[in-house]
């Protein structure tokens, strides 16, 4: 017997068959480590049952893992399956920490301060720490506070937009790398144009990187909204591709980019060359006062040797 399928049905079918299978949120519960699947102690279990269900297995591709339990502290310390989202500190507070060695890869987006005023969402990357983010980075969201550290030798990587201190209140430290291959950045917004409302301090430590894919250059520099700034600290470097020297200029003129917590033209340096736009601090004068003071010293010496 021949069976014809409709074309409609035919691509229903097509689209039923791409969906993500056994899609479940997983939320852990307690605090340790990421391989930890629930016992009805600590680890994944199906949220939002407590105690917890157990899961049977790890949070997947298709997956949904939170990370709220108690302002508890969940540690990858090892590469771990893939993950499809990753919402820390939902209703109540949590931390996420990729630890040396540690590899983390999420398909989808990462929320850090997911919801919930008074509610903290923390995320650290430390030295020899991977995190790669497939989709959207995002930090305080609806009224809560998300804050970012990435250590000296934490590498993040990130897929898409950077929406940073959207509605509630974020501190971004970078002495590591964070770089970003497509999308935009946004500080206090989630569409580097209108206000979202909250506001973001963003420091690149010395020796750190912020390699960035895109910033608005439209009038009113809206990538990084009032009350946000983008700090570069000693040798802490922001770059882009292409020449985005205007745009730099024109941030750096609203005091929302500053060199060594200084504000205004003459803080930063901004450099268009091979292709790339680098923006640095310029040293302080206090920086200049111990080169001088040293060089001095050494000429000194020289001229009292017989």
């Amino acid at each position: 017997m021949r069976i014809t399928i409709s074309l409609p049905l035919a691509i229903l079918i097509l689209v039923v068959l791409a969906l993500p299978a056994n899609a479940a949120t997983l939320r852990y519960h307690g605090s340790g480590n990421w391989n930890n699947v629930s016992n009805n102690d600590t680890g994944w279990g199906l949220n939002p049952n407590n105690p917890p269900v157990a899961s049977g297995s790890l949070p997947t591709a298709a997956d949904t893992a939170r990370i709220n339990f108690g302002n508890n502290t969940v540690t990858v310390d090892s590469a771990v399956p893939q993950v499809g989202v990753v919402q820390i500190g939902v209703d109540e507070g949590g931390t996420l920490v990729v630890a040396s060695d540690g590899v983390l890869e999420t398909t989808g987006q990462l929320r850090v301060g997911n919801n919930g005023v008074g509610v903290k969402g923390s995320l650290t990357v430390q030295d020899g720490g991977r995190l790669s983010v497939g989709g959207i980075l995002w930090s305080s969201t609806n009224g809560a506070t998300g804050n970012i550290e990435i250590a000296a030798g934490g590498v993040v990587e990130v897929g898409d937009h950077l929406w940073l201190g959207v509605n509630g209140s974020s501190l971004i430290s970078i002495a590591g790398s964070l770089t970003q291959t497509a999308g935009i950045l946004g500080l206090g917004t989630s569409n580097a144009s209108t206000p979202g409302g909250g506001t973001v301090t963003l420091t690149v430590r010395d020796g750190g990187l912020l390699a960035l894919h895109n910033i608005s250059g439209a009038a009113g520099t809206p990538s990084i909204q009032p009350g946000s700034v983008l700090d570069l600290e000693g040798s802490g470097r922001l770059t882009l591709p292409g020449d985005f020297t205007g745009s730099i200029s024109d941030y750096v003129a609203a005091n929302r980019i500053t060199g060594n917590g200084v504000s205004g033209p003459g803080s930063v340096k901004v450099v268009f060359e091979g292709g790339e736009t680098v923006v640095t601090a310029v040293p302080e004068p206090s920086s200049f006062c111990l080169v001088g003071l040293s060089s001095i010293f050494v000429l000194t010496r020289r001229a009292r040797k017989p």
